[in-house]
């Protein structure tokens, strides 16, 4: 971590620019930034649950969200009917977003602060997260490091949605807000269980 000493705290929905401005770094995306501010607004409401790490000046360093229930970013709901039986009559929610500034990268902040929201929902009784782990179309998993970390009772990896970014209904040709190209990144569908 930096030298600056961080707060922790539950995400608000007065933390929306500072998130979007976190996120703007990786993804520039008004269609997505709207959908985090829509999850963030759940945080008044129980529905959504973050935590932020928050610096001395007021910036955010990073932060995580969750949401109740099984949701896809892009609304593909292949393994949904699969994830609902194995998880019986216990509750799901699903993560959203994990991120850090790229000062804390690799400095364990994201896992800091997805330990700390899994932790809560498992206080109030969540049994299973639903995880869509980013995979590039080199394969790399930026979030794998964190999650398999994470002291779950189960992780399964459900399987693999391809080009899920680039084939979502209205992301025809989507380029890709890493390397600029169109997009052949994939996720991961993955849940632990606590």
């Amino acid at each position: 971590m930096s030298s600056t000493l961080l707060k922790y705290r539950e995400a608000l929905p007065s933390d929306s620019a500072e998130i979007s401005r976190l996120v703007k770094v990786y993804v520039d995306d008004e269609e997505f930034l709207s959908y985090l501010r829509y999850c963030l607004e759940g945080t008044a409401y129980g529905s959504s649950l973050g935590f932020v790490a928050e610096t001395e000046e007021g910036k955010l360093a990073g932060f995580t969200l969750f949401r109740e229930g099984l949701h896809f970013t892009e609304e593909r709901n292949d393994y949904f009917d699969i994830i609902r039986r194995d998880a019986g009559s216990g509750k799901i929610w699903s993560s959203v977003i994990v991120v850090t500034d790229e000062k804390s990268m690799r400095r364990g902040l994201g896992l800091e602060l997805f330990s700390k929201t899994a932790d809560r929902l498992k206080e109030k009784g969540v049994n299973c997260v639903l995880m869509e782990i980013w995979v590039r179309s080199t394969g790399w998993k930026p979030a794998w490091g964190l999650v398999r970390k994470y002291p779950w009772k189960t992780l399964k990896v459900y399987g693999t949605v391809r080009n899920f970014y680039s084939e979502a209904p209205g992301r025809e040709n989507y380029v890709c807000h890493v390397c600029g190209h169109p997009c052949r990144c994939s996720v991961e569908v993955t849940v632990g269980t606590f």
